[in-house]
């Protein structure tokens, strides 16, 4: 049970975060984003097809070649180590408007194609509770 309530607590915690402020929502004929968190990375905007208030858009499949190793040294530091630096470099990139990571490989940890919470709660995991290490960089 110890394992999981730091994670937990922290998932808590940025779910709070995005509920009194950071998120947003937008719509168009063929997508509608409910309480995005993140920086305003797209802008308010609208035409026929789309309108977007301020919400986060993370795109995939970009021309990634930066990462080496293994995933997560989100702050890019020259030492390629994995530490709480990173963690605050993401969250503060996810939450506070904060800039993007020079390499967007290096902080999507679950090598999902973009970067979202469930990259944050693996960091936490790996850094706090022993959880699985960062994969291999795609």
């Amino acid at each position: 049970m110890k394992r999981y309530i730091l994670p937990i607590v922290a998932v808590g915690l940025l779910v709070m975060l995005a509920a009194i402020g950071f998120a947003a929502d937008g719509s168009s004929t063929n997508y509608s984003m409910r309480g995005t968190a993140g920086q305003t990375a797209v802008g308010a905007g609208s035409s026929e097809n789309y309108n977007v208030s301020h919400g986060f858009w993370q795109t995939s499949g970009g021309d990634f070649d930066c990462c080496v190793g293994i995933t997560g040294n989100v702050d890019n530091d020259g030492g390629d180590n994995i530490d709480i630096s990173d963690l605050v470099y993401l969250v503060d990139y996810m939450f506070s408007g904060g800039p993007p990571p020079e390499c967007l490989e290096e902080a999507d940890l679950d090598i999902s194609g973009g970067i979202d919470i469930s990259d944050l709660v693996y960091l936490v995991d790996y850094m706090f509770t022993g959880g699985p290490p960062p994969l291999a960089c795609p």
